[in-house]
């Protein structure tokens, strides 16, 4: 201020939702800055910065965190014909970047999966139901046994 110009900082933007991991970081010079006091425990800030020096402006994504495996629970279901059983599939490590799962079926005619894990128990027989990661094509599985209804 007492060289005549506006103070200089430096600032970083972080996202999220959709562009989680991605930053934008540099040196900046503050062009405007306002509060709003409306109550005693909410306050508002808004600012303006431009950059200062372009020299130092980085945008970068964060490093994603590769899948180490996953699994299935539960590893074993017994239905009756026509019940169905939702089974879910952990990424591991817990932050992975990719969580994706591709299910399938060994036996469509004994027990089919939908795409988000629903088996559906279709006639008498075993079947087994993999889970498999976009990231790294990690497998694991439930096997299902299918008895008649009574």
């Amino acid at each position: 201020v007492q060289a005549g110009r506006q103070p200089n900082l430096w600032v970083r933007f972080d996202f999220a939702g959709e562009n989680a991991g991605t930053y934008i970081q540099g040196y900046m010079n503050t062009t405007s800055w306002s509060g709003d006091f409306g109550t005693n425990d909410i306050s508002t800030f808004s600012g303006e910065w431009k950059v200062y020096d372009a020299d130092t402006v980085v945008f970068e994504v964060a490093d994603s965190i590769a899948a180490t495996g996953v699994e299935v629970t539960p590893a074993t279901a017994s239905l009756v014909v026509g019940a169905t059983q939702q089974l879910s599939g952990a990424v591991q490590p817990t932050d992975a970047t990719n969580k994706a799962i591709t299910w399938t079926t060994s036996a469509a005619s004994i027990a089919t999966v939908s795409s988000t894990g629903l088996v559906t128990a279709v006639a008498e027989g075993t079947a087994t139901i993999t889970a498999t990661t976009a990231d790294g094509d990690f497998t694991d599985t439930c096997a299902v046994t299918v008895t008649a209804a009574p």
